[in-house]
């Protein structure tokens, strides 16, 4: 029944229900093998297009291992500078060695009583001790630090080292 401003109008009869159109019918009914077929293509066609993908990868990655395992062949440079380390190495020795030898030749025995001669590799740096480890780093020294230093590698001879041991002021 349908309204009318504030009130029910029962004298006109109620609309019968609409009802959804139908789709029109599919003019060819081998429509859906059509859509199915090309989707099957399109995937052989993604799948070859991988496989010649992987081919290539596989190719260049074959090149590559013959190159390197080519005999006296040395591609990413690893002898190279395996050799350039080498020659890094002795060249640092060589220079640790004429430094120690210049330091010893240059530092006289101290001759004030208590006060001994610097040791290798120990520096005295504006008052402070300093010594180079083994891995390069200087490390302070103290009068609380426990280093010894034993000329000659006998026990006998051995001393701490301190500031005022080596008269580092």
């Amino acid at each position: 029944m349908p309204w009318h401003g504030d009130r029910l109008d029962s004298s006109t009869p109620a609309p019968p229900p609409e009802r959804p159109v139908p789709a029109p019918p599919v003019s060819d009914p081998w429509l859906m093998w059509k859509i199915a077929g090309g989707i099957l293509i399109a995937l052989f066609v993604w799948r070859a297009f991988e496989a010649y993908q992987q081919r290539v990868a596989m190719e260049m990655f074959l090149r590559e291992m013959q190159e390197i395992t080519k005999p006296g062949a040395d591609p990413l440079g690893l002898q190279a500078a395996a050799a350039r380390q080498r020659q890094a190495e002795a060249a640092r020795q060589a220079a640790h060695s004429r430094a120690v030898a210049a330091s010893r030749a240059a530092a006289p025995a101290s001759t004030t009583p208590g006060i001994r001669a610097l040791p290798a590799g120990y520096r005295c740096l504006q008052g402070t001790l300093l010594y180079q480890a083994e891995d390069g780093a200087l490390k302070n020294i103290t009068a609380q630090t426990n280093h010894w230093h034993c000329p000659g590698g006998g026990v006998q001879n051995c001393w701490q080292v301190t500031p005022a041991a080596v008269g580092c002021r």
